[in-house]
């Protein structure tokens, strides 16, 4: 696939994430139960991904919206892409 389709796709999925507060709540609960999965505490994933160690919890409370820097720093983290980081059951 091209890279500015993929880009493409990764500035729609944040649009609709932006927008929706289902999606928000729905990528809450994803972030959550990936970093469980893990065996790691929301510091722990902080530290991991390069981020402040406070964020992971307000974005598991939908407190904040992060940014696609954020976004691309927590799929890194986990190792996975940033499609598969935005993909709900």
């Amino acid at each position: 696939m091209c890279q500015l389709a993929v880009d493409y796709s990764h500035i729609i999925a944040y649009i609709i994430f932006i927008m929706s507060s289902d999606i928000k709540e729905r990528f809450a609960k994803k972030l959550a139960s990936m970093r469980k999965e893990r065996g790691l505490s929301q510091e722990e994933l902080a530290l991991l991904c390069g981020i402040d160690r406070t964020y992971v919890g307000r974005i598991e409370r939908m407190e904040r919206t992060p940014s696609l820097v954020v976004l691309q720093k927590l799929a890194d983290g986990f190792e996975v892409s940033l499609t598969e980081l935005l993909t709900f059951d």
